[in-house]
C-alpha cells in the first residue's frame, strides 16, 4: 500500500494494481508542480558567455575587447577589484539592453546613426592601420648611437642632486594673513638663534604650526615658491625667510645637498636605449602619418566657404565670421 499527498489529500493506492485513470490523475496534478521546480532552476550559461540580463548575452570577448582599449599598463589591474568588475559588466549590459532597444525601434537605420557608426569604424580602422605599422618597425642596433651620446656630454646624464629639507608650515586655514606671517617671521627668527623645529613647534602648540623633514626632496613636485627657496639656501644650514604657497608659510632648512657622481656608459645605458627607442618609434610614427598628409590635397571651395556658417543656429548673426582660406588651385 502506497500513500500519497497530492494538494493536501491522501491518496491511496495498491502497489502493481493501480487504475489507469488513477496514475493519468497522478500525473496531471504533480507535473505542474515537477515543471514549476525546474523552472527555478537558472538555465546554465554558454562556456563563452559571462553574463545575461534580459534578453542580452554578454559574452567574454566583448570584455576583452573593451579591456584591450585601455592603456596596456592598466588593462591588467582593472578588473582585479570586484566592485570594478561588477560595474562594467553591468555598463556593458546596459549598453546591450539599449541598443538592442533602439534596433526594435529602427534607429539602427537612421541615416545619421548609419553615418556615425561609418565615423567610429574609421577611426577606429585608422587606430588600427598606425598599430599594425609599428609592430612591423624593426628597431635597429641603438647602443653606438647611446654611447656616442654618453661620451658627448656624460655630465648630462648625472642626474639632480640630493636634497634633503626640513621645514615649518604656518597654515593660514583660519588664521589672518598678518598673524600666519608673524607667526612664521618668528619661527624662522628662533631657528636661526639654534633652536630646532621641533622645539619651537612644540612651544607655539597650535595644531596649524606643523613641521616635517622631507629627504629626497624632489622639486618638481613641490609648490613653485617652495622649489625656487630651496633653491636660493646655498649651503646646508641655511634657513629661509617665510614663503607663502596656498597651504601657507613656511620656513625652510637646508639638510643635505649631494651632487650625485656622473653614471658610467653601462649605469646610464638603460636610460639611454629607453629615450633612443622613444625618439625612433615616434619618428617612425610621424613619417607613416607624413606618407600620407603629405599628398596633394583638392578642396572644394564653395562648401569649404560656407562651413563657418553651416553649424550657427538659425538667425544667427554671420556677418563677423570669418572664412577659412582655400586652396588657390595650384
Amino acid at each position: 500500500m502506497i500513500y500519497l499527498k497530492v494538494k493536501g489529500a491522501d491518496v491511496k493506492f495498491l502497489r502493481g494494481r493501480t487504475p489507469v485513470r488513477l496514475w493519468t490523475f497522478l500525473f496531471l496534478a504533480v507535473a505542474p508542480l515537477v515543471a514549476s521546480a525546474q523552472a527555478l532552476q537558472p538555465e546554465a550559461l554558454p562556456e563563452d558567455v559571462i553574463a545575461r540580463r534580459g534578453d542580452v548575452d554578454l559574452k567574454i570577448t566583448e570584455i576583452d575587447v573593451k579591456v584591450g582599449t585601455m592603456p596596456e599598463e592598466l588593462q591588467a589591474g582593472y578588473v582585479t577589484e570586484a566592485d570594478r568588475a561588477s560595474r562594467l559588466i553591468d555598463l556593458m549590459l546596459l549598453n546591450k539592453q539599449l541598443a538592442l532597444k533602439a534596433r526594435e525601434q529602427g534607429l539602427d537605420k537612421d541615416p545619421r546613426h548609419l553615418a556615425q557608426v561609418e565615423l567610429a569604424a574609421t577611426e577606429l580602422l585608422a587606430a588600427e592601420a598606425i598599430r599594425h605599422h609599428m609592430a612591423q618597425v624593426t628597431l635597429p642596433d641603438l647602443e653606438p648611437l647611446a654611447r656616442e651620446r654618453y661620451l658627448a656630454d656624460p655630465e648630462a646624464l648625472r642626474g639632480a642632486p640630493r636634497i634633503d629639507v626640513t621645514h615649518a608650515l604656518v597654515s593660514t586655514d583660519g588664521i589672518a594673513e598678518a598673524e600666519a606671517k608673524a607667526l612664521a617671521e618668528d619661527i624662522a627668527r628662533r631657528v636661526k638663534t639654534g633652536e630646532s623645529f621641533s622645539d619651537v613647534v612644540a612651544a607655539i602648540d597650535d595644531e596649524r604650526v606643523t613641521t616635517q623633514s622631507i629627504p629626497h626632496l624632489d622639486v618638481s613636485r613641490v609648490e613653485p615658491m617652495f622649489a625656487r627657496t630651496v633653491g636660493d639656501l646655498d649651503k646646508v644650514g641655511d634657513i629661509s625667510e617665510p614663503v607663502r604657497t596656498r597651504y601657507g608659510y613656511h620656513v625652510v632648512r637646508l639638510d643635505l645637498m649631494q651632487e650625485r657622481p656622473v653614471p658610467t656608459f653601462e649605469e646610464a645605458k638603460p636610460r639611454l636605449m629607453e629615450e633612443l627607442t622613444k625618439q625612433f618609434r615616434d619618428k617612425a610614427r610621424r613619417d607613416y602619418l607624413a606618407s600620407f598628409s603629405q599628398l596633394d590635397v583638392q578642396l572644394n571651395d564653395p562648401v569649404v566657404q560656407a562651413l563657418p556658417t553651416r553649424y550657427l543656429p538659425a538667425g544667427a548673426d554671420v556677418s563677423a565670421q570669418d572664412a577659412p582660406a582655400t586652396s588657390t588651385g595650384q
